[in-house]
């Protein structure tokens, strides 16, 4: 999905069969989560996420453990859980990315597929808002609304940690292409639901902590791919929305998004 020229899926990409390496350097870095513990490939780490590697370095440790590394930022016991679960699906992914470098026959990240385990969260979200719409609010709301926050604050979450210190391929393809696929969902229930426009605002404040560092060209390019994937009614609104906010809180983001819609 190239983004006006710039596309991070075709940089850093080098035969690292003419490298020569000194012994161990591609020994497998541990990290912890409450799933379980992922053994990555420091090569692959540096080719798509050289951040993380770079966090792990500073822990000083032979096993990572992210609750705890960033548990000083945590509000409460919340935290935690939607901290574990970026995670789990940050390191997931970058198994899947590891494979693809070592074996060289395995299909590139695209997301939809069992080990998504955000993919298959907003699949489960979308039977729940069905079941609303066909049996009645009141019957599944409750149990709806929670599991929609959650949703959210995950894909905030590995947007916020993507976004800090660099990245330079699929991981950013992927979490683009989500956002193309979750943001007619999102409008959707931001408008029928609520009325409430914040939640597809917090949905696009995602999207640009994951691209702030990448430039001001990626974060535009980034917002229109999300912002074009809505419907042209969803896109009415959210334009309203965004002169709302740019007038009383000079926000940057809606004069992004005001520049894309109009």
């Amino acid at each position: 999905m190239p983004l006006c020229g710039y596309h991070p899926a075709r940089q850093c990409v080098c035969s690292y069969s003419l490298v020569k390496m000194r012994p161990g350097a591609n020994r497998r870095v541990k990290i912890d989560t409450l799933l379980q513990r992922y053994k990555l490939s420091p090569i692959d780490l540096q080719e798509n996420w050289p951040a993380l590697l770079s966090q792990m370095q500073q822990a000083g440790s032979s096993v990572f453990n992210p609750i705890l590394y960033f548990s000083n930022q945590f509000a409460g016991p919340r935290d935690a859980q939607i901290e574990s679960s970026a995670w789990d699906y940050i390191t997931t992914r970058c198994r899947v990315l590891e494979r693809q470098s070592r074996f060289g026959n395995v299909p590139p990240i695209i997301g939809r597929d069992s080990e998504n385990e955000l993919y298959l969260a907003f699949k489960d979200l979308q039977e729940l808002w069905n079941l609303i719409f066909v049996q009645g609010v009141f019957t599944f709301w409750n149990f709806f609304y929670p599991k929609f926050q959650d949703f959210q604050d995950v894909l905030d979450r590995i947007c916020t940690r993507l976004g800090v210190g660099g990245y330079q391929k699929g991981l950013y393809v992927e979490v683009l292409e989500m956002g193309r696929i979750f943001a007619p969902f999102v409008a959707e229930v931001a408008e029928e639901a609520f009325g409430h426009p914040q939640i597809m605002w917090s949905f696009l404040e995602s999207f640009y902590k994951l691209t702030a560092s990448m430039g001001l060209q990626v974060v535009d390019e980034t917002l229109k791919e999300v912002l074009f994937a809505t419907t042209s009614s969803q896109r009415i609104w959210i334009e309203a929305e965004a002169w709302n906010r740019w007038q009383i809180q000079n926000s940057y983001l809606a004069q992004c998004v005001i520049l894309i819609l109009t």
